[in-house]
């Protein structure tokens, strides 16, 4: 079978990661892979910013809990990744979300190619909250 093809098949979401520091040549790579995706009308309007400090992909969880209203007692931590990738886009462009989406595929299965697990996490925050803007 191709590698290609065997790489999508074997990629699956993880929700428990080594205490292992992800470098920064790394998230590089995982963040080219990202931005060679396809857009709509090619206009990569996405933007891709990987975190690889655990204290800060921890603060971010916690932002993000509170700008969704979750109870204190949730567990909120992003699965205590050691690294975060936030795929972005422009404020109401119709294509965004799809966009963001090819771009993330592309970094699960560069991120899986290197033994490295990802997991998919969506949150659009309210239009009224923009404590995460």
């Amino acid at each position: 079978m191709n590698d290609i093809i065997l790489n999508m098949l074997e990629r699956r979401s993880i929700r428990r990661y080594e205490d292992k520091a992800v470098s920064k040549e790394t998230m590089a790579e995982i963040l080219n892979a990202g931005a060679w995706a396809p857009s709509a009308m090619n206009r990569q309007t996405w933007r891709l910013t990987g975190i690889i400090d655990p204290e800060k992909v921890q603060k971010l969880a916690a932002a993000v809990k509170k700008a969704l209203g979750a109870p204190q007692s949730e567990d909120y931590s992003f699965y205590h990744a050691p690294a975060f990738i936030i795929a972005s886009n422009t404020r109401g462009y119709a294509n965004g979300m799809a966009d963001c989406a090819c771009a993330m595929e592309n970094m699960m299965l560069a991120a899986h190619s290197m033994g490295l697990g990802t997991c998919l996490l969506y949150t659009s925050p309210s239009p009224r909250d923009r404590s995460l803007s």
